[in-house]
């Protein structure tokens, strides 16, 4: 639903923007920035999730002397360390997405109209 939203409009206004016959190049160049924009955004959290995890996971001390209890134990050590990633993740996704609403919301100009009666 979020993609739905931000494409048909900002396609629209960049269409608004150009002549006729360059309305192939201009929307293929919003899907390329699009699609570079998601690259890289993907790339920066997947980045920031591996540091994370491990930072939050750090060198896990299992002190039990059996087997299938260290297993359990740094099972549960894991769910708790992604947990906490994915948290911080979806919350720092959920930002990127609000202030990229507003640049836009704020940026684009409403389509103009001619003089009519």
């Amino acid at each position: 639903m979020g993609f739905g939203l931000v494409i048909a409009p900002l396609t629209a206004a960049v269409l608004a923007l150009t002549r006729g016959q360059r309305h192939g190049l201009a929307t293929s160049l919003v899907v390329l920035a699009r699609t570079m924009g998601m690259l890289v955004g993907l790339s920066a959290l997947t980045a920031f999730g591996l540091y994370r995890f491990r930072q939050i996971l750090g060198t896990p001390v299992l002190t039990e002397p059996d087997l299938a209890a260290r297993v359990r134990h740094l099972q549960a050590l894991v769910a708790a360390a992604f947990l906490q990633e994915y948290r911080e993740i979806f919350l720092i996704s959920a930002a990127m997405c609000a202030i990229a609403a507003a640049v836009i919301a704020f940026s684009l100009r409403p389509a103009r109209t001619s003089g009519g009666t």
